[in-house]
């Protein structure tokens, strides 16, 4: 049984980040207005995070963001779980 992951939503600026390495597509920041206490990381301890990092859940999403950076924007979308167990927020709205 596939689980369909609970959407969130956050508010802050879209930044553009210099990717890790060129084969991981990490290119966008949501810098939060107000962190969030995340209990679900790598870690294994309870973080307040100010960033999230950005995947668009599709092409036009992907466009919403490239028009969008260092603008405020609502997103919602899930979190997965990327490479080297970094957590990634993937956007499917964006207002």
């Amino acid at each position: 049984m596939n689980e369909q992951p609970d959407n969130t939503t956050f508010t802050g600026t879209i930044i553009r980040m210099v990717r890790p390495s060129p084969d991981i597509t990490y290119d966008y920041i949501l810098k939060l207005d107000k962190p969030y206490r995340d209990d679900n990381n790598a870690s294994g301890m309870t973080l307040n995070v100010d960033q999230l990092v950005l995947l668009p859940g599709g092409a036009k999403v992907w466009e919403t963001l490239e028009n969008n950076i260092d603008k405020k924007v609502t997103l919602t979308g899930w979190f997965e779980w990327g490479y080297a167990e970094t957590k990634h927020f993937v956007v499917f709205s964006i207002k």
